[in-house]
């Protein structure tokens, strides 16, 4: 009634091996069978193992084990035993001491052990690059029923180091109780770039949990723990009491105190945040933020977390060919009924921009308000936002207002404008917008004052029609407000796009004697032509005092494709082109570049055949992203020409110094290089000139010379 073995030696192919010791007494009696077994030695692989154990052979996590080798023994009863052993892997060593009592039972079996890793690659076992070793000493005590119903422990681990994205914390502890229903227990961990400890419970784990916990953080450094990209730190105080099961459907309160947040070079401080989420007997439900800089609150049938998909869907349904015109994502989800009316106040954001690198100001007396519905009888949309000022990079808004409101398939687009636009220092302007959009079609008024100085004090009307994949835009015949002037349009215009074609029809607008015709050239090309318009466009976009410009020009602009924006060319001609009233004869500017990526290609020419003067311009500019890189980005190259040109111009930018000027000059000059720092060289030719200094009241006459032109002076040496 005795089975034994001393020093049994097993092998099983090269792989596998086994040298153990074993008694057992009492075999045919399980209820007094006592055994005994020593493993002094077992080595294997763990995909040998699979192919040895039936039901693991699919079962390949393990396998990252490697090479295992396992010693140990375990000694008792059936229903009451000890057991221990190490376990080395490739991956680590795993050591464990356990005992079990299930005399009583399954729901009163009693147990105790321990657990610890050494140096394991958890990040190996995981096939996750950022977990790394971790070596821990885990006990449970006191441990009660082994079903799901019965089990209740005591928890504690004490963690050496771990590694998580390449940083290694240490002394971490965790004790608590646990039972298939409550857990409570204390966590803590004290590094110089994280130091927190939490206190807390979490009950009702097998219907709706309850989270009841507090979290002390004194420093919790994200940077350091590369948990970050950008510095950035957060210290608080952390008092929560929650009931639910998912994050959008927690009902309780949250408290912050002393939430403090900082970068390298700012800190961000809030000594209150309080957020409360509670579910009434009628099922509404209500959710307030306050804090500091400003107040979030909502009321209604929602799902904080599904919002956004819904919204997207409602706009999906009313608006269906406008919804996938402007290509936003389809939603396939089913109708989620859904109420909520909602307000935002900013009060101010401070420095809370800063503190996370964030290119823009903070945000002050910002007001967003409104409601949504999507229940058959009161589907509806209102927004009202009053933003007094938005500026990111260098984009900056003025007093944005917006107000929109819908009703099934009817948005009604009451106001949509900003005070003020800018975009770095150089365009400045008003816009605004409203309109009625019903299902594919939006009728729309738009005004602009200053609008890139061209449009200055814009006003134009139309309609803007979704058919499928086409726009169709048409505008108003009259109505049009373009450089502070009255414009007509042809009736029956058009300006068709589709996804690879354009297509105009009637599209002139015309003031006067002046008009613009835009009309699409094949199926992709576009031709804009400017008939009749006035030089002093040139003043209003260069506000260079000491020059006027006077005179009309015609304008060509084309595009051979739209989409690609390829075969780009512009053609400018003036006759007279007069500054200050002094006649430079007939301009002709010819530019072109195979596209945006390409050398630009410029010619200008200026001539008065009755003066025999001339000035001709000819080089190419090299973008900044510049396709071939045997060119420098952001350069030029062109060479300047000047024939027979009355030194008098030279007036335009000295005249207060003198006047009566007389005589001629030539040159042949290069300008190379950035447009912020050129390089100039080059010769000047100079005729027997004269002129009056007006501070001396002297005349002087100056003999034929030859001027040397470079970056550093103009050389005039021997000139009398």
């Amino acid at each position: 009634n005795r089975l034994s073995s001393s020093n049994l030696d097993l092998r099983i192919g090269s792989q596998t091996s086994l040298n153990s010791s074993f008694n057992i007494r009492d075999v045919t009696n399980p209820d007094l069978t006592f055994f005994y077994f020593d493993v002094n030695d077992f080595r294997s692989r763990v995909s040998t193992l699979r192919q040895l154990i039936p039901g693991a052979e699919q079962s390949t996590q393990f396998d990252k084990l490697g090479k295992i080798r396992f010693s140990g023994n375990a000694a008792g009863f059936y229903y009451d035993f000890a057991a221990s052993g190490s376990l080395m892997t490739e991956a680590g060593v795993a050591r464990v001491d356990m005992q079990l009592n299930t005399e009583s039972g399954k729901n009163e079996a009693t147990y105790r052990g321990a657990l610890s890793l050494e140096n394991f690659d958890l990040g190996r076992l995981a096939g996750d690059e950022n977990l790394g070793k971790i070596t821990v000493t885990s006990t449970v005590e006191n441990g009660r029923g082994l079903t799901p119903a019965s089990a209740y422990a005591d928890l504690k681990a004490s963690v050496e180091d771990f590694t998580f994205k390449g940083y290694r914390y240490e002394n971490i502890e965790l004790i608590g109780l646990l039972n298939r229903d409550f857990f409570k227990g204390f966590f803590r961990i004290e590094n110089d770039d994280i130091d927190l400890d939490f206190r807390g419970s979490i009950e009702q784990l097998s219907t709706v949990p309850r989270f009841d916990m507090e979290l002390r953080v004194d420093q919790f450094d994200l940077y350091a723990l590369n948990l970050s990209k950008k510095p950035l730190s957060v210290s608080g105080r952390f008092d929560i009491d929650l009931l639910g099961k998912e994050l959008s459907k927690l009902y309780g309160r949250a408290d912050v105190q002393d939430l403090k947040l900082s970068s390298d070079s700012d800190t961000f401080f809030l000594e209150n945040v309080a957020a409360m989420s509670e579910l009434s007997a009628d099922s509404v439900q209500r959710f307030e933020l306050k804090a500091g800089i400003g107040e979030v609150y909502a009321e209604g049938h929602f799902d904080l977390a599904l919002l956004p998909t819904i919204l997207l869907r409602q706009l999906s349904r009313n608006h269906p060919q406008w919804y996938r015109k402007v290509r936003l994502p389809m939603q396939d989800t089913i109708l989620i009924p859904t109420d909520i009316q909602f307000e935002l106040e900013i009060e101010n954001t401070g420095n809370l921009t800063r503190v996370f690198k964030l290119p823009m100001e903070p945000l002050t007396h910002t007001r967003l308000n409104g409601y949504f519905s999507n229940l058959p009888d009161a589907d509806s949309l209102a927004v009202f936002l009053t933003l007094p000022q938005f500026s990111i990079n260098e984009l900056s808004l003025d007093d944005l207002r917006m107000t929109i409101t819908s009703s099934d398939s009817l948005m009604v687009i009451d106001r949509l404008s900003v005070e003020q636009l800018k975009f770095g220092n150089t365009i400045e302007y008003g816009i605004a917008l409203d309109g009625t959009l019903n299902e594919n079609r939006l009728d729309f008024h738009v005004e602009g004052s200053d609008l890139s100085h061209i449009f200055r004090n814009l006003s134009i009307s139309g309609k803007a029609t979704v058919n499928g994949d086409t726009l169709d835009l048409e505008f108003e015949e009259e109505g049009l407000s373009l450089l502070d002037k009255g414009w007509e349009l042809q009736p029956d215009n058009l300006l068709r796009i589709g996804p690879d074609f354009l297509e105009t029809r009637n599209l002139v607008f015309t003031h006067e004697d002046r008009s613009v015709t835009i009309q699409s050239i094949r199926r992709t090309g576009l031709d804009v032509r400017f008939s009749n318009f006035s030089l002093k466009l040139i003043d209003d976009l260069w506000d260079y005092k000491p020059l006027d410009f006077f005179g009309e020009f015609t304008a060509t602009f084309r595009v051979q494709d739209v989409f690609e924006l390829s075969g780009i060319q512009v053609a400018v001609g003036a006759d007279p082109f007069l500054i200050n009233t002094d006649n430079w004869g007939a301009l002709t500017l010819q530019a072109q570049a195979p596209d945006l990526r390409s050398p630009v290609q410029a010619f200008l020419n200026i001539a008065d055949p009755a003066d025999e003067k001339q000035l001709t311009v000819e080089g190419s500019y090299y973008p900044a992203n510049i396709r071939d890189d045997s060119y420098t980005p952001n350069t030029f190259g062109f060479d300047v020409a000047m024939d027979n040109y009355p030194l008098r111009y030279l007036e335009y930018f000295i005249g207060e110094l003198v006047t009566d000027t007389e005589g001629q000059f030539d040159a042949n000059l290069r300008f190379s290089g950035p447009p912020n720092q050129p390089d100039v060289e080059g010769t000047v030719q100079v005729s027997r000139s004269e002129l009056t200094v007006n501070y001396l009241q002297t005349r002087y006459t100056i003999e034929p010379h030859t001027v040397i032109v470079d970056n550093f002076l103009f050389d005039g040496t021997g000139v009398q």
